[in-house]
Order: C-alpha cells, then sequence, then structure tokens
C-alpha cells in the first residue's frame, strides 16, 4: 500500500503475468480457446463500450450490426432463427427454462457428476430429473432415458454434457419421446459447438432437437458468450421475450447484450466459413492422436469411454475417483507447462488453432506420461518443461 492506502500493484502487471505464463504453456483445457487477432480488435473497438438500442442517437451500424451476426449465425449452423443476444452459456440455459418451464415442471439433465451443467433448477422451483448415463460408452443410456422420459414427462429435456466425446445416440427418438410427452428438447452444444459448426460432429438441429445452444468460446473459437439456435418459429416466438434484449418489451435476461462482443463473434463466424470444415478436421485428428498416445501411460486405465472407441470431439476424458489424485495430477503438468483442468480433460481446440499437429500431439502425450511417472527425476522434468516452452515458443499465432 502508498500513503493513501492504494495498492502498488498496477492491473496491467497481473494481464502482463496471465500473458507470461501462457507464452510458454500448451494449452490442452477443452473449456478455452483463443480468438483471433481480427475477432479481438472487433471486441475492443469502440463499438464494445456502446449500447444497442435506438432510445440512443448513433446506434444505426450497432443495429445492423446484430441483425447481420444473427444472419451470420444461421448460415454457419444451416438455422433458421439465431439469438447472439446471450452473454453466457449460463444464460441460455436460464432462458431454456423461463422459456419453457414453470413452477414444479420437471427439467430432465445429466447428472453433474458425469459433466452435467452444474444448474441449480430447484432455486428455480423447478424439479430437476437425472438423465441416465452409461458409465461404459461414456454417454447416455439411450433406453433408460426414454424410458425416464416417457415416465417423468418432463416439461424440458437438456442434453449435453462438459464431457462430451462422442455423438448423443438416438436423438431422433428422444426428440420424438420428449414431444409425445409434451415437452421441449434442448442439446447444450457448449463443447462441441465449434465442431457442429464446422461439419465434424452431429448436427443436434437436423435430428429433431427444439433448440441448440452453447457457449462460444469453447471448441467454437469465438469470444465468451453464448448463442442460440432454432428452426421451429413458435419456439423462436417464446424465446424472444426472454432473450430479446429490447427494452421496449420489457427485460427479461439481458439488458446490454454488449455489441463488442456481438462483432467478435461476427469476425469469428466470417472465420468459421472460411477454414472451419478444416480446423474442424484437424481438431479431432490432434485429439485421437493425443488419445492414442495417453492410452500407453499411467493414465490408461483411467482414459473414460474406451469401448466407445477414439473420440469424435475436441477432448479426452480421464476419470480419477479420488479428487486429491486429480488435483494433484493437474498441478504436476502445470508445474512443466502442460495445462489441463481439474477434471483431467485435455482439449486440443486452442492448440490447433496454433497450427500443432497429430506429430506434435503424440509427443505431448508422451511428456504427460513421462510427467506423470513416479520414477521421474527433478532433471528430466526440467528437460521437459524446457522442451515445452520450446514447442510452445513455435506455436504463438492463430493459423486456423
Amino acid at each position: 500500500m502508498d500513503n493513501n492506502g492504494r495498492t502498488k500493484m498496477k492491473t496491467s502487471q497481473f494481464i502482463e503475468a496471465h500473458e507470461r505464463a501462457l507464452s510458454g504453456a500448451i494449452r490442452l483445457l477443452p473449456s478455452e480457446n483463443m480468438m483471433s487477432p481480427e475477432a479481438k480488435a472487433a471486441y475492443c473497438s469502440d463499438i464494445e463500450g456502446r449500447y444497442h438500442t435506438k432510445f440512443y442517437a448513433g446506434k444505426s451500424a450497432i443495429l445492423q450490426l446484430i441483425d447481420h451476426v444473427s444472419d451470420l449465425a444461421k448460415q454457419v449452423f444451416h438455422a433458421n432463427h439465431a439469438f447472439v443476444t446471450p452473454i453466457s452459456g449460463n444464460v441460455c440455459d436460464l432462458s431454456a427454462l423461463i422459456g419453457f418451464t414453470k413452477a414444479g415442471d420437471k427439467v430432465a439433465i445429466t447428472s453433474f457428476l458425469v459433466g452435467g451443467y452444474p444448474f441449480n433448477i430447484e432455486r428455480f422451483e423447478r424439479k430437476r430429473v437425472d438423465i441416465p448415463w452409461n458409465k461404459i460408452t461414456f454417454n447416455i443410456d439411450l433406453d433408460a432415458t426414454l424410458e425416464r422420459i416417457r415416465q417423468d414427462c418432463p416439461a424440458l429435456v437438456i442434453l449435453g454434457t462438459s464431457f462430451i466425446m462422442h455423438p448423443i445416440p438416438g436423438v431422433r427418438e428422444i426428440a420424438n419421446a420428449v414431444h409425445e410427452a409434451g415437452g421441449i428438447l434442448a442439446y447444450d452444444g457448449s463443447h462441441p459447438l465449434g465442431l457442429i459448426a464446422g461439419g465434424e460432429f452431429q448436427d443436434p438441429l437436423t435430428e429433431g432437437v427444439d433448440l441448440l445452444f452453447g457457449s462460444t468460446h469453447k471448441s467454437f473459437f469465438g469470444p465468451q458468450g453464448g448463442i442460440i439456435l432454432t428452426n421451429d418459429d413458435a419456439i423462436r416466438s417464446r424465446l424472444e421475450p426472454v432473450i430479446g434484449a429490447d427494452p421496449d418489451a420489457g427485460v427479461v435476461l439481458v439488458d446490454n447484450p454488449n455489441p463488442g462482443r456481438i462483432a467478435a463473434l461476427g469476425v469469428a463466424l466470417e472465420e468459421m466459413f472460411d477454414h472451419g470444415p478444416v480446423y474442424a478436421q484437424q481438431v479431432v485428428a490432434n485429439t485421437r492422436a493425443l488419445q492414442e498416445t495417453l492410452a500407453s501411460t499411467s493414465l490408461g486405465t483411467c482414459l473414460a469411454g474406451p469401448e466407445a472407441g477414439l473420440t469424435d470431439s475436441h477432448q479426452v476424458v480421464a476419470m480419477l475417483k479420488e479428487e486429491k489424485d486429480a488435483i494433484q495430477i493437474m498441478q504436476s503438468l502445470e508445474a512443466c507447462g502442460i495445462f489441463c483442468d481439474a477434471g483431467i480433460r485435455f482439449g486440443t481446440a486452442e492448440s490447433t488453432r496454433l497450427g500443432y499437429t497429430e506429430a506434435e500431439m503424440s509427443q505431448i502425450g508422451q511428456w504427460i506420461g513421462i510427467v506423470l511417472d513416479p520414477s521421474t527425476g527433478d532433471e528430466e522434468l526440467e528437460q521437459i518443461s524446457n522442451e515445452v516452452s520450446r514447442l510452445a515458443a513455435e506455436h504463438v499465432q492463430v493459423v486456423l
């Protein structure tokens, strides 16, 4: 503190410390990605600090921008309607909850224990119903899910998990069951959204879901935020009052959707047109290369869903029984410059953006195995840290 009681630290110092930590690291966090310089510039343009309503003069370009980005989203995802106003994936969940359920209704969602969204549904006076899970295939249990839907008749069913490695089976059958029970089917595509956009994952909207939503900064390489898509006119009409961000109609979840964020999303959507399929294909190839190498390490027996084959997504998951073991693994890898999360998920979306290849992913998998080997000495750990820094220094700019 200085003599005036103000901290001597500058905000810029924390930003610099964060960027130093990233610059020498290999980032394998499945929940994060990297915007292009063009998208960052759009985010930090003058638009970022402005409002979006006709109440304020000079907003014609911003209002047109929001319509433009909505149209881009519809084109990329082959959807009839798109909302780019949600400021987070959480707001997308809330939109579905408020738009399609009422107090006392049942909502079916994957358990948090297997990667379901930690949604405090009870706080909104809804009743949570867990979607059955198959630990062998590491996916929903289709037959049990259909039976639960028919038995409980939830008003809203949300498919999806943050541990997603393969397409969800039987989406068309689930949609039919939900609709017969009078409910709405949503697909939380937060994690595979970039792969869906790139045509390398299942397309939920063509498989019968009522709405696809998710965050735009995981496998999709946009800013932190959310997006909602639907082909159904009635669904769109029910969502508009909840998420439309129109003060004249009354605010529910979003007042200011942050035009700078929407501008950055627009740039990312345009980039998806240019190289989305190539990016998505490379993400899956990189993830499979990493998975195959990890299978031969001490994590091999912990990798989720081996019976389902190689991953179809941007991530590999290792399921550990003890949380303390998972945290220890994360910290040991972080000390050597390899970043994963405490769920022991390894994602390749950001590294793919930076130009990493299958061969490099295999090398990284080998390093992970060595770091986690109890017999590895300090000198070898230091050597791996240096190799990690060297490789990271070769991949500092977005290329895909």
